[in-house]
């Protein structure tokens, strides 16, 4: 089953966050399909991107999966970690990346969305900063 479902209509493309076992956890695998339908996109040139989990959802993303985390010792979000690469590839993509939001919002999640160029969410969304408990930087840019 993949972790994202990508589609397109017109010139707009859609990813939809499809791990609702793990509430949309930001893994290293489901980052990876998100960056791989951004780079279609790209190629095709596609005018927006929306990105958005299942409709009717209690959670958009659960954040950063938390077993992904490397060991102790290290940066624990460095350059070339997966979060970052999607962070750098939704902020660098070419066009608008609409993050359409219903439910709740956590950690590493809240950085996805806010790398996005508009946020629109519905009147139950929620946001919850939580990585400081585990020691987990956000990145301020």
């Amino acid at each position: 089953m993949p972790l994202v479902l990508a589609e397109m209509k017109d010139a707009i493309g859609v990813i939809v966050l499809n791990h609702p076992e793990k509430r949309n956890a930001l893994s290293e695998a489901l980052i990876g399909e998100i960056t791989a339908a951004l780079e279609d996109f790209q190629a095709r040139n596609i005018r927006a991107v929306v990105l958005r989990a299942a409709a009717g959802v209690k959670v958009w993303s659960a954040g950063h999966d938390v077993s992904d985390l490397p060991d102790r010792g290290r940066d624990p979000l460095g350059w070339s970690d997966p979060l970052r690469v999607l962070v750098r590839a939704i902020q660098e993509f070419p066009a608008p990346i609409i993050a359409l939001i219903e439910g709740g919002v956590w950690g590493g999640g809240c950085e996805v969305a806010m790398a996005c160029d508009i946020l629109v969410t519905t009147p139950d969304a929620t946001f919850a900063i939580t990585p400081a408990k585990l020691g987990v930087p956000y990145n301020l840019g």
